[in-house]
């Protein structure tokens, strides 16, 4: 029942997380716009420039005016950043590829398109989670509405 949001910020909240909502932030899906979502993120304690505390860096997709999507970079050894990110398709387990199956190096050069989906997003920009590498270690106050939301 977690989506991309709950994978990107490494916190399983057992609800759709949505940007924001967990401090009163919320937007209809004829507001998703990067700048909706993204003043969502920010509200979440999520910031736009590097702390240098170790946060994690999250990237957000956007298909304007439909559905937003996130990714996360993965942690590497001995605490180290990776070199890959990943995302949460849907209800699907997390996957390292692109649209095109390729492993994904950098957010805003992956192709966001998948085959299927009617969605194609677009990169919209990189923030930082407090989180670390290990599978439920955020520490992003996120929160979002029971029985579905936006977000894939």
């Amino acid at each position: 029942m977690n989506n991309c949001y709950n994978y990107a910020n490494n916190h399983e909240t057992d609800n759709y997380a949505q940007p924001g909502y967990a401090h009163g932030y919320t937007f209809t899906q004829s507001q998703i716009t990067g700048s909706k979502v993204g003043g969502g993120v920010t509200a979440d304690y999520i910031s736009s420039s590097d702390p240098g505390d170790g946060s994690t860096p999250i990237a957000l997709m956007i298909d304007t005016s439909v559905d937003f999507h996130f990714a996360r970079r993965d942690g590497g050894s001995n605490g180290v950043i990776g070199l890959y990110w990943s995302h949460k398709p849907g209800t699907g387990p997390s996957s390292q590829s692109d649209g095109n199956g390729q492993m994904i190096t950098d957010p805003s050069t992956a192709n966001w398109h998948f085959s299927g989906s009617g969605l194609t997003y677009t990169y919209y920009n990189q923030y930082f989670t407090p989180s670390d590498s290990v599978q439920g270690g955020g520490h992003a106050v996120i929160s979002g509405p029971s029985g579905g939301g936006g977000g894939e």
